[in-house]
């Protein structure tokens, strides 16, 4: 893909589950990790699931293209 290409809400939404896997990845044991390292991981979790609420229509309208697509196998 052209990255002058704005990214389609399918394609920022595989973005955003791989930015939460890598976090979760990075995030081994809790008590490794100070006080201010947890408000930044929390922090990043928070931002984005914020995103991710913005693409409930997104997510619905890939669901009915898996429902659509599957219903003409």
């Amino acid at each position: 893909m052209n990255s002058a290409q704005p990214q389609t809400q399918r394609q920022q939404i595989v973005q955003f589950i791989g930015e939460i896997q890598n976090e979760l990845r990075n995030f081994k044991t809790p008590k490794e990790y100070t006080k201010y390292i947890l408000l930044n991981i929390s922090g990043r979790f928070s931002g984005i699931f914020n995103e991710l609420r913005g693409f409930s229509e997104g997510m619905t309208s890939f669901s009915n293209e898996i429902n659509e697509a599957s219903s003409q196998r």
